[in-house]
């Protein structure tokens, strides 16, 4: 009896085991994800555990070129990503999930990055688990960067780059410095030498969807003086430095009087007035420094201390229409003559009048007279910032 009871305990287990060994699988439950198809891809690591892993189903366009942007779509949710075109890491823009009739899908857009290889997967990380497509993204022609000409040149000179590019307006800088590109085509860049270019051997870059570097540096041209004016001022006068090759910038200190940086105002990139009335008496000389490479102007500048004009008599006492006035004293030349000249000039109605100087030495001056109502005027000599008015008024007649 015991040993029948043992023999049926054994039968019914063998029976148990035999059908969980040929037990099938269920089905899929109704609403998971369909499998990968067109240009999609596969699973190449684990869920980790997750039921409904996000799967790659497709990307497009299949080509493109670098900086173009290319939208990949998924099932699953999709989140804490990296996308990677081969080995090389892309600029994800944004990740858009939804939901519709429980099925979870994704759309991922991304840049085409600067990838060295013509043609490569794409993967997609999504926390650890990495998703590769089936088809392979071809990069189209990428940018170039051919050469640039002149070699060298001064600051605002035009340089013009030759290549391929695709952007509106690809970015050049000067070594880390952005310059301005004023003209574009397919083929060619023209850009402008920076006011602030910093190195005098700088490589140019052009970024165009990727970092293209020039495989000679440029050389900039030292700043170029050619005058100096006036070479005889008074203190505190404006002086004018010309020449070519200056930064047109109030940001820097590129001008050197006695090897002291002065601050100024520069005009253009081929003109800096200087105000002196920091200075001392005496000759000074003067430089101008772009980038290290200074270059000292030839002529030196004497300032001296400013003397006021002084008018000892005129004559005639009486003008009519186009006489011409002698006034005679002392210093009436001033050393600016061809951007601050020595003026004559009287009131009209409360209202600044010159008369035409035809003639001028340090202790004379000849001037015709401007139209004038029928009355009496004083005349008034000004140079540079200091005037003096003569005391005793001339007539004024009109023709008689």
């Amino acid at each position: 009896m015991k040993m029948r009871n043992v023999t049926f305990i054994l039968v019914l287990g063998i029976l148990i085991l035999f059908s969980m060994c040929n037990k099938v699988n269920p089905p899929a439950a109704p609403g998971n994800p369909p499998p990968p198809i067109g240009g999609g891809g596969r699973v190449d690591t684990g869920a980790n555990g997750k039921t409904n892993p996000p799967q790659l189903v497709s990307f497009s366009p299949e080509t493109g070129a670098i900086g173009d942007t290319i939208s990949i779509t998924g099932t699953g949710y999709f989140n804490d990503i990296t996308v990677s075109f081969g080995n090389t890491l892309a600029q994800v823009i944004s990740v858009i999930n939804t939901t519709n009739n429980n099925v979870k899908t994704a759309v991922i857009t991304v840049l085409v990055p600067s990838m060295p290889d013509i043609t490569t997967k794409i993967n997609v990380k999504v926390d650890t688990l990495l998703l590769t497509s089936d088809k392979n993204f071809t990069r189209t022609s990428i940018t170039q960067f051919s050469g640039f000409s002149p070699a060298s040149g001064f600051i605002g000179d035009t340089i013009t780059i030759t290549g391929v590019f695709y952007k509106t307006t690809p970015d050049v800088k000067f070594g880390d410095v952005r310059a301005w590109v004023y003209g574009k085509d397919s083929k060619t860049l023209k850009v402008v030498v920076p006011n602030e270019i910093d190195n005098a051997n700088p490589t140019i870059s052009v970024i165009d969807g990727q970092t293209m570097t020039s495989a000679t540096p440029f050389q900039l041209k030292a700043p170029v003086i050619d005058s100096i004016s006036p070479k005889t001022a008074y203190l505190g006068q404006v002086i004018r430095i010309k020449g070519k090759g200056f930064r047109n910038s109030y940001l820097f200190n590129q001008v050197y009087m006695d090897n002291s940086a002065v601050s100024t105002y520069p005009e253009s990139t081929t003109s800096i007035p200087v105000d002196t009335k920091n200075a001392g008496l005496g000759t000074h000389g003067f430089a101008v420094e772009v980038a290290g490479l200074k270059t000292l102007a030839k002529d030196s500048v004497k300032l001296i201390a400013l003397t006021a004009p002084v008018i000892d008599s005129i004559t005639p006492d009486t003008l009519i229409d186009q006489d011409i006035l002698t006034i005679y004293g002392h210093h009436f030349l001033s050393p600016d003559p061809n951007d601050q000249p020595t003026t004559v000039s009287t009131l009209l109605n409360g209202i600044v009048t010159n008369f035409n100087i035809l003639d001028i030495s340090d202790d004379r001056i000849q001037a015709m007279n401007p139209y004038l109502s029928d009355g009496k005027y004083k005349i008034t000599v000004t140079v540079l910032a200091s005037s003096v008015t003569y005391g005793t008024p001339f007539t004024y007649i009109g023709t008689p």
